[in-house]
């Protein structure tokens, strides 16, 4: 099919590496199943874990992996509420699902809308990783380590809420991008802390970047928060 506005990447190859995947699936010619995850490391990470399930049963021969940049990914000066919601992680995907340019896709559960187009399924789910939110900060152990007054880095309105709850005089400042960007963030000073999942971080095999996992009865996580989808 013509390649319309799909992106393939190399730059994941490190992923499938450490996940015991051939880096070569990423530039591979198609044979039978296109395999499309979302355009980051993270999404990258979760289609090498989806592959390792996958092959159990299938020859890893079967797959081409397409990467697909979303508005989600490129859209990182504004909050989501502002510019669509979550569905800015899945609609250029679905698109190219309902167009069959592709036949799967990879989603962090978390970031799917409640609705989902006619013509698809979620078909299938990997088993679960840590639902916890991560407290992230290069100088502080846990949220009650901030002084008054300190800014904490978030986009999430769920968490904002609850730490406005929790901490009325701390400061809430804008925190999109992806993992990298927004520790490369709080490296710059922009904000004495933020909250990441604990699995995107296990997955990445950053887990000594957390400080302290926070409990779900001090910050509920996300709905579907560690889950991977099959689409």
């Amino acid at each position: 099919p013509p390649r319309s506005t799909r992106k393939e990447s190399s730059a994941a190859s490190d992923v499938y590496k450490r996940q015991g995947l051939d880096p070569g699936l990423v530039d591979s010619p198609p044979i039978s199943i296109k395999f499309a995850p979302e355009l980051n490391k993270f999404i990258a990470c979760l289609t090498a874990l989806s592959f390792l399930s996958l092959f159990s049963v299938l020859s890893s021969k079967l797959f081409k992996i397409v990467v697909i940049s979303t508005s989600g990914d490129r859209i990182l000066d504004r909050p989501l509420k502002e510019v669509g919601g979550k569905g800015l992680f899945t609609k250029e995907i679905e698109q190219e699902m309902l167009d069959r340019k592709i036949d799967i896709a990879v989603h962090s559960m978390k970031d799917m809308p409640v609705e989902q187009p006619d013509g698809l399924t979620l078909g299938c789910y990997l088993p679960r990783e840590d639902v916890r939110d991560a407290f992230v900060s290069p100088n502080f152990k846990n949220v009650s380590d901030l002084p008054s007054g300190s800014k904490v880095g978030t986009s999430s309105l769920r968490r904002k809420a609850q730490l406005k709850f929790s901490r009325p005089d701390l400061e809430v400042v804008e925190f999109r991008g992806n993992v990298q960007t927004r520790l490369k963030k709080l490296k710059d000073g922009v904000a004495s802390c933020t909250f990441l999942a604990v699995a995107g971080l296990n997955r990445l095999g950053l887990e000594e970047v957390a400080q302290s996992a926070i409990s779900p009865n001090e910050m509920l996580p996300a709905i579907a928060q560690g889950a991977i989808g099959i689409e």
